[in-house]
Formats: structure tokens, C-alpha cells, sequence
């Protein structure tokens, strides 16, 4: 059967007559419904009468399931695909029960895969042709099939042999046309540039041509050709020189004769130098300009570089000796280093001492006080006068036996006997200060009253707090101590009265300074304060109000007990002990009475009068 065929069985005598004319399809349909299958075996033989022979499938629908009429038993015989082509195979196929061809296979030979094989259907023979190969674009080789590898590739290029009579016409093949075609050899320069590279017709081979020649344009030169560069270089004529080195000697365009020429100019390098020529080597030897020495040694005559003058250069520095009281300078005359005049001091306001210079400071200084010889009177101290520098008595201190003696009593004393608030009580200090002249000069200021809150009482300037600061404090002592000097020997400026005299003057100045340093109003306050008490001020800065009774000796505050056990009694005639008499003054405020200002001066403490610093004008009066 050819593929498409049925495989329906044919079992009836109406079937099998119907199996010429009818397609197979159809042929099964109408079989079927002439008569039903009976699909069975009778005695297990089948029945080959039967439309049904009662042979089973046996599922291969490449075989066909008949029964034997003779020995009637089922037979599955292979099915046999009808050939319609003798290059084509065929075979049924077992999934679809179809044939299937498959065209005959025509191999090329092993030695030859250039012949390729195809099937001749009239015979069903294989036949072999060669292969052809197509041309490619050059034209100057042949395409031919490989026998081998059966592809196609290029062949030999064609070749260009050069002509016998011209070697150097080089041919090639021109792979659009496949002609030959020829060009005249190119021949590269070699590294001589000089000569020019050509070919040699008779043998091809490239041969240099004869060198360039160069022709100099002067006497004076060589003309030669550079290899490097094809180009003429000219070398001048080197001309020995002669025994003169400044001179140059050179060829003469004109002549080709070698020739001196004119002597090397030296610049010197700057205007204070010159410059000329040394003929032995050559070079140009510089001599530095010399410059006389002038009338002053101590400094050393140069050359000025800038405008070629002579001048004096920086005068000798001279180290410091070690008296810091001259300053050392060089000489002129012989230019050595000397001391100048001695640093001169200017004098201070204190005439009893001579203001020099210190050797190891260099700073002036005040030195030791003008020594005073003593009169025959016990009674006074000569001392030197700082406003004239002269040597005048001052009462002596302490007062000898005998001897007028310093009253003194305390701020507070003077601040609570200055009115009359108690009927026993009298202002004793109004009336000192009017016995001194009526004006005190405290501080740069005057005091003349008594009066609260007016800046010219005394009063204001004692009855102070240690809160109204340093100035106000000195001006509290002060004021004190010159009432003391009043009823002492009637001067307010304490003068006549040696225990104050010079301590006052000092401190009286150090009050009024506002720019005074604070250390030195601190020493005037404390020192003042141990005269008011009736002390002696010792050397180490301490007050002593007192001697120890067991030595009679020893300094101590009186009051206390000493080391010994023994009580410090107060200085013998002190100032403070002293009674408030003055009978060559006509004063007399023994006993004092009650104190009369006390209220005023707690007042006066609360008010924001002061009589120096800025409160001054805070007073009302």
C-alpha cells in the first residue's frame, strides 16, 4: 500500500468487489454498513470467506492481518510500500502506518571530493560532475577546487617577468584586468644625502650617482657637503693665534690671509672697578678702585658701586664696658673705642642728696644724705634741708631732759573733740587749726573748718572708713599729724617740728600725686599712723610704741607682755604722753573734756563728701 492507503480488512464478497472502484475510506464505510462483523473464530480457524476473518489487530498498522485460506490461520504479513521512483526509498512507517521515501545518498569519492554525485532517476545510478569554481575579484589568480578539502581557492598569482633590456622596469599584475603591467624602479636614499641613488639598467640593482660639489663663496672658507642633510657647510679658515691673546686673529674675506684684529674690550663690573686686558691669557683682569682714608678713623673710606665715588662707610660699633654710666664711642682721631662723658643725673627735689649715675645700672640714683656736724645745743638735731640743701637745727627727737618735747594725739582724738554736743566739751580742734593760721594744706588741699559735709573740714577729712580707700586714709593721717606739729611748735607744714618734719613733706607730696604708686601711699599711711600713736618708726619698716621693762631695750607694742614675761611699757616721753600744754604758744586744753564731735563724725562717715579724689564735689559747701 503507498502512504494514505487504509488497512481495513476485506471480508465480505460485496467488499472485495467494491475494492476496485472505491477509495479505500469509503470502501470501509459502506463495507460496515452492508453487513455487521460477527468477529468470530469457529474452531480457531479463521474464516477467509469473512468480511471479519476473525484475525485481531496486532496493533502494527504496518502490517496486514489476513486469514490464510489455506491453512486458515491468521497471518500479520509486513505491509509493502509501492517504489514510484527508483532514486527513492520506501518504508512504512510504524507510528502512522504511512510510507515513507527517502531520496538516494550519492557520496563524492574519498580521493576526489571535487566530483560531485547525484541519483539518475531513469536507472536510479549514481552520476558525478567536477565541481565549479567561481572567480573572485583578482584577476591575476585562478579559482580551482581543493581534491582534498572539495572547496574552492585561489591558484598561483600570475607573474611579471622584467624586460631583458631594462632591468630596472619592474612588472606586476593588475588584479582588475589580469594584464601585466610595469613601473621604473624607485631606488631609496641611503644615509648620504650628498649623493643621489638610481638604477642600473643593465643589472636593476640601485648605485649611488657622484657626490654634490660645493663651491665656497669666499677666501675664507671651505665648502663641503653634509651627508646628513644633502646641504653645503662651510668651515672658515681656523688661523693660529699669535703671542698677543687679547688680539683675535682672523682670515681676510678679500685676501684668504690670516690677520690680527682689534685688542679684546674689558668692562670692569660695577663703576668701582677697572678692567683691562692681560695679553698673556687673554682674560680680562679687574683691579677694585682705592679709596683714601679721610680725617676720621672710625670709619672706612669705599667705593660706592652705585654712582663710582669714594665714601665713608658705617661708623665702628664699640662693645659697652662695664660702667653702664658712660657709653662707649670710637675715636675719630685715632679710631679706638673710648668712654664718653659720664651720664649726667638730673637733681631731685631733695637738695641733701647729690644725683649720680650707678656704674652697675646705669640709672641715676640719689646718694648718701648730706652729713650735718651737730651745734652745742642738745636740745636740736642738725639735718639737711632738702629744699636748700643746707645744714639747719630741728629740735631734737627724742626730746632730751630738759628740752621742749612734740604733742601728738591720734585721727581719732582730733575727729571727736571737733564741736560741742556735750556741755563739758570744747572743739579744741577749730581752735588749733586757727591757731596754726587758719589753713591746713592737706593732700593739695585746705583745710579751715570743722563744718560737716563741706570739703575744707576737718572733720570730713579725719572721720573716714578704710572703704574710701588709700588716698582718703593718708589724708585722715596727715591732717592729724599737722595739727599735732600746731600745738608742738605752731607750724601746720610740721617743719619746726623734727619728729614730723621730713616724713610729713614727703608723704604731704606722695597724697597729692593721684598717679602716686599704691605701695608707697601704704608706707606713708603706716608711717604716720606710729608717729600719731606716739611710736618711732625702726629701720625694717615696723612702728615701736614701746620697750620691754625687764631689758629697758627691746622694741615691742606697747600693751603687750614680751618674751622675757616682762610688760611693754610705752616709750619714755613719748608724743602721745605728752600733756596738750604749750605755754610758749599760750595753749592749754588740759584736761580735754568730753568728746564733742562724735555724733558729727558718724555723720560725717555717711555722707558722700570727701576732701580729696572725685567726692570733692559731692559736698555741699
Amino acid at each position: 500500500m503507498r502512504r494514505g492507503e487504509s488497512s481495513c480488512r476485506r471480508g465480505t464478497k460485496l467488499g472485495r468487489a467494491l475494492v476496485a472502484v472505491l477509495p479505500a475510506a469509503m470502501f470501509c464505510l459502506l463495507a460496515l454498513t452492508i453487513s455487521a462483523p460477527t468477529w468470530a473464530q469457529i474452531d480457531g480457524q479463521c474464516d477467509p470467506t469473512k468480511l471479519d476473518s476473525g484475525c485481531p489487530n496486532d496493533g502494527n498498522p504496518c502490517t496486514n492481518d489476513v486469514c490464510d485460506p489455506v491453512t486458515r490461520t491468521c497471518q500479520h504479513s509486513p505491509r509493502i510500500c509501492p517504489i514510484d521512483n527508483p532514486c527513492n526509498t520506501a518504508t512504512c512507517n510504524p507510528s502512522t502506518g504511512f510510507c515513507d521515501y527517502t531520496p538516494k545518498s550519492c557520496p563524492s569519492p574519498l580521493d576526489n571530493k571535487c566530483s560531485v554525485g547525484s541519483c539518475d532517476p531513469s536507472n536510479g545510478q549514481c552520476v558525478y560532475q567536477p565541481v565549479t569554481c567561481a572567480q573572485d575579484g583578482n584577476l591575476c589568480m585562478t579559482e580551482t577546487c581543493n581534491p582534498s578539502t572539495g572547496t574552492c581557492q585561489s591558484g598561483a598569482p600570475v607573474t611579471c617577468p622584467s624586460p631583458l633590456d631594462n632591468k630596472c622596469s619592474l612588472g606586476s599584475c593588475n588584479p582588475s584586468t589580469g594584464k601585466c603591467v610595469y613601473q621604473p624602479e624607485t631606488c631609496a636614499q641611503d644615509g648620504n644625502l650628498c649623493t643621489a641613488e638610481s638604477c642600473n639598467p643593465s643589472t636593476g640593482a640601485c648605485e649611488s650617482g657622484s657626490s654634490k660639489t660645493c663651491a665656497s663663496d669666499n677666501l675664507c672658507s671651505v665648502g663641503s657637503c653634509n651627508p646628513s642633510t644633502g646641504q653645503c657647510d662651510f668651515t672658515p679658515i681656523t688661523c693660529a693665534q699669535d703671542g698677543n691673546l687679547c688680539n683675535a686673529e682672523s682670515c681676510n674675506p678679500a685676501t684668504g690671509r690670516c690677520e690680527s684684529g682689534a685688542s679684546k674690550t674689558c668692562v670692569g663690573d660695577s663703576l668701582c672697578s677697572d678692567s683691562v686686558c692681560d695679553a698673556a691669557t687673554g682674560n680680562c683682569k679687574t683691579t677694585n678702585k682705592t679709596c683714601p682714608q679721610d680725617g676720621n678713623l672710625c670709619t672706612v673710606e669705599a667705593c660706592n658701586p652705585q654712582n663710582g665715588a669714594c665714601e665713608s662707610g658705617s661708623v665702628k660699633s664699640c662693645t659697652q664696658d662695664v660702667d653702664l654710666c658712660t657709653f662707649e664711642s670710637c675715636n675719630p682721631a685715632n679710631g679706638n673705642c673710648e668712654s664718653g662723658a659720664r651720664k649726667t643725673c638730673a637733681q631731685d627735689n631733695d637738695l641733701c642728696t647729690i644725683e649720680a649715675c650707678n656704674a652697675a645700672t646705669g640709672k641715676c640714683e640719689s646718694g648718701s644724705p648730706t652729713p650735718c656736724t651737730a651745734d652745742a645745743d642738745i636740745c636740736t638735731t642738725e639735718v639737711c634741708d632738702s629744699v636748700s640743701g643746707r645744714c639747719h637745727s630741728v629740735p631734737a627727737n627724742p626730746t632730751p631732759p630738759g628740752c621742749g618735747a612734740t604733742i601728738c594725739r591720734t585721727p581719732g582724738f582730733w575727729g571727736t573733740h571737733a564741736g560741742v554736743e556735750k556741755s563739758t566739751s570744747s572743739n579744741i580742734t577749730q581752735a588749733v587749726i586757727t591757731l596754726g593760721g587758719g589753713v591746713l594744706n592737706v593732700c593739695g588741699q585746705k583745710i579751715t573748718d570743722t563744718v560737716l559735709n563741706d570739703n575744707n573740714s576737718a572733720v570730713e577729712a579725719i572721720c573716714t572708713s578704710m572703704k574710701d580707700g588709700a588716698q582718703l586714709q593718708l589724708a585722715r593721717q596727715l591732717t592729724a599729724a599737722a595739727l599735732n606739729c600746731i600745738v608742738s611748735n605752731g607750724i601746720p607744714d610740721c617743719s619746726a617740728t623734727p619728729l614730723y618734719s621730713a616724713i610729713f613733706a614727703k608723704c604731704n607730696v606722695i597724697c597729692a600725686n593721684t598717679a602716686s604708686a599704691k605701695q608707697d601711699v601704704t608706707d606713708c599711711i603706716s608711717q604716720i599712723d606710729c608717729l600719731n600713736n606716739g611710736g618711732s618708726g625702726l629701720g625694717n619698716g615696723s612702728c615701736q610704741t614701746g620697750v620691754c621693762a625687764g631689758d629697758g631695750v627691746t622694741a615691742c607694742d606697747a600693751g603687750t607682755t614680751c618674751g622675757d614675761g616682762s610688760l611693754c611699757t610705752g616709750l619714755p616721753n613719748n608724743c602721745h604722753d605728752m600733756l596738750l600744754v604749750n605755754r610758749g604758744l599760750g595753749i592749754n586744753f588740759e584736761p580735754p573734756g568730753a568728746a564733742g564731735s562724735s555724733n558729727e563724725c558718724n555723720d560725717a562717715n555717711k555722707t558722700a563728701c570727701q576732701v580729696v579724689g572725685a567726692n570733692v564735689t559731692k559736698c555741699l559747701y
